[in-house]
């Protein structure tokens, strides 16, 4: 048996539930990489990214863009 949910108990008319949407949906032109990084770099970047008020990923991405910036890529 399932568990039901609040929607189950109203009228049809009322019945529609919400649509999903999807928490932390990347920004358009955005790709997502997955890589590795020991443990003590990753303290080390969360705590400039708190620093400056950031999450890990933008605080990444945007020094990597300013680092591509500036050696001319």
């Amino acid at each position: 048996m399932t568990a039901k949910s609040a929607f189950d108990y109203l009228p049809p008319s009322m019945a529609k539930k919400p649509k999903k949407t999807r928490l932390g949906a990347r920004a358009k032109g955005m790709t997502q990489i997955s890589i590795s990084l020991p443990e003590g770099l990753v303290g080390k970047i969360d705590t400039m990214a708190d620093a400056e008020n950031r999450n890990r990923s933008n605080f990444i991405a945007n020094t990597l863009q300013a680092l591509a910036t500036k050696s001319g890529v």
